[in-house]
């Protein structure tokens, strides 16, 4: 299991593609703990951006906390 540096914000992870569940990939749990530790989550595409968003399973309402992604890569110093 892959540890991360305590003060991440930039986490890697593969991804994996199977015939019968298309694309699959682990979560890293700094992400999830960021996110509450929701039982569900949901990916929201608005043009070339991607959210990731903790929803309940039960009502599928959304928490506030969401980690934005782009397809443009940001250059870290």
């Amino acid at each position: 299991m892959p540890k991360w540096k305590k003060d991440a914000k930039e986490f890697t992870v593969s991804v994996n593609y199977n015939d019968s569940r298309g694309y699959q990939s682990s979560i890293p749990k700094p992400v999830m703990v960021a996110l509450g530790e929701p039982t569900t989550v949901t990916f929201v595409i608005n043009g070339n951006n991607v959210k990731v968003e903790a929803a309940d399973q039960t009502d599928q309402t959304h928490t506030k906390i969401r980690i934005e992604s782009s397809n443009k890569r940001k250059k870290v110093k």
